[in-house]
Order: structure tokens, then C-alpha cells, then sequence
């Protein structure tokens, strides 16, 4: 319970108990009863959040809480399971029914033309398919037989869709400027001019790592747990000028090593935020040379806030 982004991120706690499953509904009234009792929270729009509460009780008080009003105490579990990692949706997975297959195709920026999505719905209808859109913002087929794998790669690269284990399909961006009112930066045309950057510079190396763009402190494409995420901002130039810029975020990571990342670069125009991704990338390949298991969240772990400073300043 309490998990949140934005301007104060939170990681979730665990309130350490089990419920049936025709206990689900019971449960979450008594959550959403605990909270709306206490006043205290909604005399702030600001404060108004299940993450503030959490803090301020602990989570073993605000599960007392629930008990109380869940009507008995809850199951309590010794262990708690933390995710391994999110499911990797990208390329050629068999369904459960193992004549069918479902085929990931990155989309990076989450970008596709009009015409294209008219083209896929043709190929999904051609091959017995149907379409899904995915959080990482990309698209599958799924329901694919066998006999019709290889025609889906053909048709969909003709369309312009290839798949490449790449940036592309590991990256978001959220929807920024023009069609947000909160975002003070691009996204998504920011984002794909970083990751065509650094493909070209840095290559496949680079191809598991996270780049979570936002536009805003909003956090609406998770820059505080990207393996590398950008919040929009801006700077002003000697001569007054307001110019668009991004903070980079460094240390944040999901699954197991799910942590809140920390602000490191600040304010960096955005014509130079991809050679500073570009550096960090560098130093830690460079690095990766001689610790092959090292990730690279582990990577600005083990640097020092003013030695990963030093490789985004150049």
C-alpha cells in the first residue's frame, strides 16, 4: 500500500497478509474506510494521497486499522514474493495454446501513422490475429498460427515495422507537448531523437537498459524508476532566453531492484541531453568490460553522486 510517483515518489509496503480471493472486495472497502475516516488528508489537494497516510502511520498500524474494520485479523504471510521483472512481450512467444503465437513489435515513442494501424488491422485480419497495445507503449499480434509467422515479419517490415531487441521497445515516453497542458518539454519526438543517437554510437549493447521520458514532474512515464529517466524542466540561457531541459534521473530500477531514482543532472538543455546519456552509456560499457554481471543501475551505485555529475557534465 502507498505506492506513488509524481513530486514524492513512494515505493509500495507491504501490509504482509493474504486474502481469499472472494475476500478481495471485503478488503478494499475496508482500505477505502480506513482512509476516507481520517479528515486530516483531504484538507490538502496536495496531501490528498493514500501514499502520505501510509507514512505517516507505518504500515503495520494502517493494517490494525483495516482489521478493525475488515472485522477480523487478516492472514498473515511470512514472506512476501517481490517481482522478478516485467515480462519481456518483444519478439516470438508461444500462447498457452501451443498452436498459437503472439509476436511483440517495438514501437518506439509509442508512435504509429494512420495508415499503418490501418495496414496492421489488415495483416491481424489476414492471419487470424488480433491486436493488443501494451503499457511499454507497443503493439502484438497475437493468435498467430504457425503457418503464418513468417508472413506476419514480411508484411509487418513492409509496413515499416521491424523487430529489433533495441531501446525502442524498453523506452517510453509520456504524451508532453503539444497535447498536454502540464508538460513544459517534447517527449516524444525527444525520445526518438535519443534513442536514434545512441544506437548509432553506442549500438545493441545498450539495448536492455529503460529510458523513461516525462515531461513534467508528473512522472506519468515513470522517470523515478527508469534505469536512466528524464523529467522535463528548462533553463534559461545568460541572455534571459527560457530554453527547454531535462533533469536525468539515475539509480531508479523495477522488479527486484525496484528503487526510487535520484535527480544527478540538472536542468541540462534538451539539444544536449543525448551526449550526456551518451557519456553515462560510454562509462559504463567501458566499465561493464571488466564486472560483465554489473547492470547499470549497479553501475551508479557504485559511483559516487559527483563521479556520475563529472561523466553527464563531460
Amino acid at each position: 500500500m502507498g505506492g506513488g510517483l509524481s513530486t514524492t515518489p513512494r515505493l509500495s509496503k507491504p501490509l504482509g497478509v493474504f486474502v481469499e480471493i472472494d475476500e478481495t472486495l471485503s478488503l478494499v472497502r475496508s482500505i477505502l474506510d480506513v482512509w476516507k475516516a481520517d479528515l486530516k488528508y483531504r484538507q490538502s489537494f496536495i496531501k490528498a494521497r493514500l501514499k502520505f497516510m501510509i507514512d505517516d502511520l507505518g504500515a503495520e498500524e494502517f493494517r490494525r486499522r483495516v482489521e478493525v474494520r475488515f472485522g477480523h485479523p487478516l492472514k498473515q504471510i511470512v514472506d512476501v514474493t517481490a517481482p522478478v521483472d516485467e515480462t519481456n512481450h518483444l519478439g516470438v512467444n508461444r500462447q498457452r495454446d501451443e498452436n498459437l503465437f503472439y509476436i511483440g513489435f517495438p514501437m518506439l515513442s509509442g508512435i504509429i501513422r494512420g495508415e499503418q494501424m490501418i495496414r496492421v488491422a489488415n495483416v491481424a485480419e489476414r492471419t487470424g490475429g488480433d491486436i493488443r497495445l501494451t503499457q511499454q507503449q507497443n503493439l502484438i499480434l497475437t493468435g498467430i498460427g504457425q503457418s503464418h509467422v513468417d508472413l506476419v515479419f514480411k508484411e509487418m517490415e513492409d509496413i515499416g515495422i521491424r523487430l529489433e531487441r533495441s531501446l525502442r521497445g524498453s523506452s517510453i515516453a509520456c504524451t508532453g507537448q503539444p497535447f498536454c497542458n502540464f508538460a513544459v518539454t517534447e517527449t516524444k519526438s525527444r525520445l526518438v531523437d535519443v534513442i536514434t543517437h545512441l544506437e548509432k554510437v553506442v549500438g545493441p549493447a545498450s539495448h536492455h537498459l529503460r529510458i523513461f521520458l516525462d515531461g513534467c514532474p508528473h512522472a506519468c512515464g515513470h522517470h523515478w524508476i527508469g534505469d536512466i529517466g528524464l523529467m522535463g524542466t528548462t533553463v534559461r540561457t545568460p541572455q534571459g532566453e527560457k530554453l527547454e531541459a531535462y533533469d536525468i534521473i539515475l539509480r531508479g530500477g523495477r522488479g527486484k531492484n525496484v528503487a526510487i531514482g535520484k535527480p544527478l543532472g540538472r536542468r541540462i538543455p534538451a539539444d544536449q541531453i543525448k551526449y550526456a546519456l551518451e557519456r553515462l552509456l560510454r562509462a559504463y560499457l567501458a566499465g561493464a568490460e571488466t564486472s560483465s554481471s554489473a547492470s547499470f543501475q549497479q553501475f551508479c551505485i557504485n559511483h559516487s553522486d559527483e563521479q556520475l555529475q563529472a561523466i553527464i557534465a563531460g
